[in-house]
């Protein structure tokens, strides 16, 4: 009996949807004639009623010979907002009007006015019938569209809406064995599924679009993780399918990270028993009340002009394509190249090509030339990827690459979010990794992303990037200019077509910046615990000063590290030992002592020494030359004139976030994902590590983490909500931090809440980081 109400109402609405469909022309000429309803002025109730006496139409306009008066000009300024308004007008509803108003809200209809979809917002239930063949075909566009969206379905006030939508998705859903949801989804639905959180996805019979990519019948499990910081992606069925979702294995490990900050909190679904709607790791997401409270749900979308563009670029996948997206920050440019990646991995006839040294049939490459919005690799670092899969994941979702999904190639530490530190050192590492890919996997589709600077200097860096690199396909994403920034690039693009793109709709409601987004990313990487081959990346969800260290000797010629090299500034080498306690570090293997850009000749008694010099000899002693020393023994490579290492015989294989600086057993105390695997096969290849410090961002989530996992049992998350708005709080010398935290804890120091401070003692708050360099 509990399941006759869903069939009936299942039942009912595929009537409407059959009768719909065989009155076509019906739905059109009255759907006409209400728009010419709600265009026209609503006559007054005592004009209504001496029309209906006289047995005239009340939906009539005043006679033609008559004048208009000043009340019926005042209601054809008045703007209609409803077709409930227009109804509401009239002495007597007209119940076939209602009843046709209320299909119009639930059903598809092809002839809704366009002035009315605009002010909808996006609907769960489809509402066209026709081009099914792209991604999100019927998003709005950002002109029309608007800015926040609660839920990705129908008005807030439709209770009925969005219980058609729930009865709907109850009635696909079969619930299955370790909480696999099994859906079967006809293609007269057409349903538009916001799911929130970590799941996986495997196609049974038909397809499945999302996120640019469409997924077909296999045995495979595809990987989603879906946060509400971000865009969530929407699954849609353009034809009877049948698909199940599955249970994220290792979801726990990014939920935990909540205890840890609160940048990881209320990002996902809240924890459920198994249903029809989802389990403890993802939510079918059909109404506001689903989701947690004070989250908003905002709809990845792509435009037509988006999925035009698409569309003629994988259309064009025989050829060995290269497409550069550019354009200002926050445009789209990453959803853009990742919309791409995926239309270029799922696309039937697309197929990377056969190289020598590997064996891969499928692939698409990604040079990633945004320091600050980087995708696969931590914020800093500029690196070229192999991806072989489709793409859902957000960037703290894979920081690193290196599993079945996506290879690194290569990897260069800018040491900045910001191009405009060291633009030499910039258009260096992207002519080198540009080159990698030239002699390794020249034929794969390439796609190249760039920073969002694109005035004055950062204009010249695209033009000089399109002039080296000479992409078939150029896209700037923004139809609004600058006109200058316009007319630099089509003058740059001399052998490369150049399409301008409408940005990606803005997105007011969201509370993390750019700056909350790289500290995620970063956090997530020091929390990596393991890096195989598997899909899932395992988190440990320990506060990183309960984590134990790497003791890196620094003295010595067995020492762990050549040396320590700073770009940018330059410090003098009594400051360096504080200068990167707490502070992430770049780990970079020399592969050749020409990386230290040394001119100086052999001299004649090494040049006639008949002993072969091996090549970590070749590299110590190449480096020792520029070495001097701190105070604390730490061998300091001084660069002439600040320069940075030779790009084209090093690499970066990962950062370190320095606990501690070990003066009486000359070690470093050293915090990073990095196996020790990889480290061995570093030395044993006869090489050396140099670490990088540089202008990466401050980790400030690394010094409060032990504060944050004492407060996760308190309900309140006021903590968190002051963090993530910059709120200036009173300062608490409660003994907070000096309870908990003894002398053992890295970065901190304890506060005695009786002790009487000196002058000059208290807390400083620094309000920007003076060292950052500004655009």
């Amino acid at each position: 009996m509990a399941g006759e109400p869903v069939m009936s109402a299942f039942a009912a609405r595929q009537r409407l949807l059959a009768k719909y469909k065989s009155e076509p022309a019906e739905q059109k000429s009255r759907s006409g004639s209400e728009e010419e309803s709600l265009a026209a002025p609503a006559p007054s109730t005592t004009e209504q009623r001496r029309r209906k006496a006289s047995g005239a139409p009340g939906a009539q306009g005043s006679d033609a010979n008559s004048k208009p008066t000043a009340a019926s000009g005042q209601r054809k300024r008045r703007r209609v907002t409803s077709k409930d308004k227009v109804s509401e007008e009239g002495p007597q509803e007209n119940t076939t009007e209602r009843t046709q108003a209320k299909q119009n809200q639930t059903l598809p209809s092809r002839s809704r006015s366009p002035s009315l979809s605009a002010k909808r917002s996006t609907p769960v239930i489809e509402k066209s019938g026709s081009g099914i063949d792209t991604e999100m075909d019927e998003a709005v566009s950002p002109e029309s569209a608007p800015k926040v969206n609660s839920l990705p379905g129908p008005m807030p006030d439709s209770s009925s809406d969005f219980s058609a939508q729930r009865l709907l998705v109850q009635n696909c859903c079969i619930q299955k064995e370790n909480g696999v949801l099994e859906l079967r989804i006809d293609s007269d639905e057409r349903l538009k599924l916001p799911i929130v959180g970590q799941y996986g996805i495997r196609v049974l019979r038909g397809e499945v679009l999302i996120a640019g990519a469409t997924l077909r019948p296999s045995s495979d499990i595809t990987w989603v993780q879906a946060p509400l910081c971000y865009s969530v992606p929407i699954l849609r069925c353009p034809e009877s399918s049948v698909l199940e979702l599955h249970r994220y294995p290792s979801s726990e490990g990014f939920r935990k990270l909540g205890r840890l900050s609160p940048l990881y909190r209320t990002v996902w679904n809240r924890a459920q028993r198994d249903s029809a709607f989802g389990n403890s790791s993802f939510q079918i997401v059909c109404e506001p009340e689903d989701l947690p409270k004070r989250s908003v749900l905002r709809p990845l979308h792509s435009s037509p002009e988006w999925n035009k563009k698409l569309a003629e670029v994988t259309a064009e996948v025989s050829k060995s394509i290269s497409c550069l997206v550019c354009g200002p920050k926050g445009s789209g440019k990453s959803t853009f190249s990742r919309f791409l990646t995926n239309r270029l991995l799922t696309s039937q006839s697309s197929s990377g090509r056969r190289t020598r040294s590997s064996k891969i049939d499928t692939g698409v490459i990604v040079l990633d030339l945004d320091p600050g919005q980087s995708e696969f690799c931590p914020p800093g670092t500029l690196s070229l990827v192999l991806v072989q899969r489709p793409n859902f994941l957000p960037p703290f979702g894979h920081p690193w690459p290196d599993n079945q999904s996506a290879t690194l190639v290569r990897c260069h530490a800018l040491a900045s979010v910001n191009p405009g530190t060291d633009t030499d050192l910039f258009i260096e590492i992207a002519l080198d990794l540009y080159s990698h890919y030239q002699h390794r996997y020249n034929g794969y589709p390439l796609i190249i992303n760039t920073p969002g600077w694109i005035l004055g200097t950062g204009l010249d860096l695209l033009a000089l990037l399109i002039s080296n690199i000479r992409p078939t396909e150029v896209l700037y994403m923004s139809e609004e200019g600058p006109a200058e920034t316009v007319e630099g690039l089509r003058a740059a693009c001399k052998s490369s077509s150049f399409t301008t793109l409408p940005s990606q709709q803005s997105d007011p409601g969201a509370r993390k910046s750019a700056t909350h987004f790289r500290a995620m990313q970063t956090m997530a990487y020091f929390h990596v615990e393991k890096r195989s081959g598997s899909q899932h990346l395992s988190i440990n969800s320990s506060p990183l000063s309960a984590i134990p260290p790497w003791r890196v000797s620094y003295a010595g010629k067995r020492r762990g590290i050549a040396g320590l090299l700073c770009y940018g500034a330059q410090l003098e080498s009594a400051l360096l030992a504080e200068a990167i306690n707490g502070m992430v570090l770049a780990v970079v293997e020399i592969e050749d002592e020409r990386a230290f850009r040394q001119t100086e000749p052999s001299s004649p008694d090494e040049e006639s020494m008949e002993v072969e010099i091996s090549d970590s000899e070749k590299i110590l002693q190449c480096a020792d030359r520029l070495i001097s020393y701190t105070p604390e023994g730490i061998p300091y490579i001084q660069q002439t004139d600040g320069g940075t290492l030779d790009v084209r015989y090093c690499r970066t294989v990962g950062l370190v976030l320095v606990r501690g600086v070990d003066v009486e057993n000359s070690s470093l105390q050293l915090l990073t994902p990095i196996p020790l695997s990889k480290l061995e096969e570093i030395r044993q290849n006869g090489r050396h590590i140099v670490l990088v410090h540089g202008q990466f961002d401050t980790p400030t989530w690394a010094y409060t983490e032990d504060l944050y996992e004492r407060a996760s049992g308190q309900e309140d998350d006021t903590i968190g909500d002051d963090l993530l708005n910059n709120e200036d709080d009173e300062e608490n010398d409660g003994g907070v931090i000096a309870g908990g935290l003894g002398a053992d804890r890295p970065w901190v120091e304890g506060v005695d809440s009786n002790r009487r401070r000196q002058v000059g003692g208290g807390t400083w708050r620094v309000r920007r980081d003076l060292g950052r360099q500004t655009k």
